[in-house]
């Protein structure tokens, strides 16, 4: 607990790496690790402890997340660890304060764009992306270290035999949808960063369900509105909007077609 109190990256790393006792462990006022890390701004350290499976929504004695705790004292890249990591932004203290409440209250502007919901979301997928980008990285060492293989017809082939067929014979190693990925693998490091790059944001749906069921609990209105936004980005995503142009479907009076809307409402949604 001192070592991420008082922001010890190297020692925390240590600590985590060799079996430190359980981060969920709390002193008195019901602090964890990550609490304390939280409240003095430790961002660094706050990532690692999440990682090792600290409970971001966990409450000290006066009710207070690390979120809250962050929020306080005006953290901003400790919130921005949090948020990205998916915590809870509609929790409230024992004064009935949300961290957003707590953000406007000390006139933190910053802190308070970055606690609504359609922000979070944003970082939860660029994190993910971010993540994703670097396994890609790894899958490619791997593959061209020949540590690891790609399956073809009854048994498996490097990936440096892959490069050196012909598309036509390629196109029978494995699914469609696949090609594409093991054909990326053959190129060089730096080509394959390059089109991790331009990869989709992941959507995250199932995840973000599951945190709307805890939302719910805890405030039914702000459930309703997230659950909405969802249902707008899937029924988007799936071509609904397309559909409705294609099919006649007149749209809202002043709006030329349905694509027009969805672009209205994306810049909307967009930071500002």
């Amino acid at each position: 607990m001192r070592a991420a109190q008082e922001g010890h990256e190297h020692i925390v790393r240590v600590l985590l790496k060799y079996g430190a006792r359980s981060v969920a462990r709390k002193n008195l006022e019901k602090m964890s690790a990550l609490m304390l890390a939280s409240q003095r701004g430790h961002a660094q350290v706050v990532k690692m402890l999440i990682c090792a499976g600290a409970e971001m929504d966990d409450k000290t004695a006066q009710d207070s997340t690390a979120l809250m705790l962050a929020c306080k004292r005006n953290h901003v890249q400790v919130a921005k660890v949090l948020v990205a990591a998916g915590c809870q932004l509609f929790l409230k203290d024992n004064l009935k304060r949300t961290a957003r409440d707590t953000a406007q209250r000390k006139s933190f502007p910053e802190l308070m764009e970055l606690l609504r919901p359609s922000i979070q979301v944003q970082l939860m997928k660029r994190d993910v992306r971010i993540d994703r980008n670097h396994i890609m990285i790894q899958v490619w060492n791997l593959l061209q270290q020949e540590r690891a293989t790609v399956p073809f017809e009854d048994g498996c082939i490097s990936i440096h035999q892959v490069a050196d067929m012909d598309n036509s014979r390629a196109l029978t190693l494995v699914e469609t949808t696949e090609t594409a990925l093991i054909r990326t693998m053959t190129l060089p490091a730096p080509l394959v960063e390059h089109i991790a790059g331009f990869l989709p944001l992941p959507n995250l749906w199932t995840r973000r369900l599951e945190a709307l069921t805890t939302t719910c609990l805890i405030d039914p209105d702000a459930a309703v509105i997230c659950t909405l936004d969802l249902v707008d980005e899937i029924l988007v995503e799936g071509g609904f909007i397309e559909a409705l142009d294609s099919s006649g479907v007149p749209p809202f009076p002043t709006f030329q077609s349905w694509a027009q809307w969805k672009a209205w409402g994306t810049e909307w949604d967009g930071p500002h």
